[in-house]
């Protein structure tokens, strides 16, 4: 199934995005440049996130799904819930900056 390109779409907005049509039991069929771009081929594993009213699908990355179930157990074995792990992030990147670079 081809993408369909919208009349109202720019230049750069098709290669940085594509209408889709769900076919049977599903499936959707990704844009050639697209799966060039991101080495994808068949069998290849996509993520589905959902972001609000919004869908993404993102290539899996095995390394960073081990890295990011690592991440999760450490901060459960030392009780730090998910939220709390969010609400600290911006005060340890600003640390981890100063450090690395002086204050600015």
């Amino acid at each position: 199934m081809m993408a369909m390109k919208s009349a109202a779409m720019s230049a750069d907005d098709e290669h940085t995005r594509a209408d889709l049509r769900m076919r049977e039991r599903g499936m959707i069929q990704v844009p050639p440049h697209f799966r060039r771009a991101h080495k994808l081929s068949k069998g290849s594993r996509l993520v589905a996130i959902e972001l609000g009213s919004g869908l993404m699908l993102v290539p899996l990355d095995r390394q960073f799904e081990r890295a990011s179930r690592r991440i999760g157990q450490t901060l459960q074995r030392h009780g730090i819930t998910p939220e709390r792990a969010m609400k600290n992030l911006e005060e340890v990147r600003r640390r981890r900056f100063e450090r690395l670079h002086g204050n600015r």
